[in-house]
């Protein structure tokens, strides 16, 4: 689904703040949600209110272009619109303060997944990652094959990833790698 479970938007938006980075991508951005979020916390909160202001880059990567809507075009710089791991490998050079991956690793089988992060903390400074604790089945929504569940993530999982710190939330894992 193009959203994300609701509880866990103030422990993201607080480590984005924490983080302040200058840049991010959004991976699987959905509704853009985090994107908006993101603005409004570091842009907005720092007086910068009108686009030309802005001073964080913030861009995303949407698979699913029945997602993509006039908002994302005011809040993302650029939008790449593909699957993650193929506008991953083609960024060579390109890097970000900050890869956001917010439900989006249970989309992966388990050692796509490993790639995934791999190929995140290849270009970015911190990936911040969050996926449910618990295995939920879901279909395709909004007939988009890319929302179907297909693994769960464990603290050794993420361990043996390297994530250097975990954020305490009841339903999702979350971690800065």
């Amino acid at each position: 689904m193009p959203s994300s479970h609701l509880y866990q938007i103030p422990t993201i938006i607080n480590i984005i703040r924490g983080l302040k980075p200058s840049s991010i991508l959004d991976i699987g951005c959905g509704f853009g949600k985090y994107g908006f979020l993101a603005r409004e916390y570091l842009e907005i909160w720092q007086n910068r209110y009108q686009k030309s202001e802005w001073q964080t880059k913030i861009d995303c990567i949407e698979v699913h272009d029945f997602y993509i809507t006039e908002i994302h075009s005011y809040i993302y710089d650029q939008i790449f619109q593909d699957e993650a791991l193929a506008v991953l490998k083609n960024m060579g050079d390109q890097t970000y303060g900050l890869v956001l991956a917010i439900d989006i690793l249970e989309h992966f089988p388990l050692e796509q997944g490993r790639v995934f992060i791999k190929e995140c903390r290849r270009i970015a400074a911190y990936t911040l990652i969050s996926t449910p604790k618990k295995f939920g089945e879901q279909d395709a929504v909004f007939n988009n094959q890319y929302e179907i569940h297909r693994s769960v993530w464990s603290l050794e999982e993420f361990d043996n990833l390297g994530v250097k710190g975990l954020a305490d939330d009841p339903f999702s894992l979350i971690g800065v790698f």
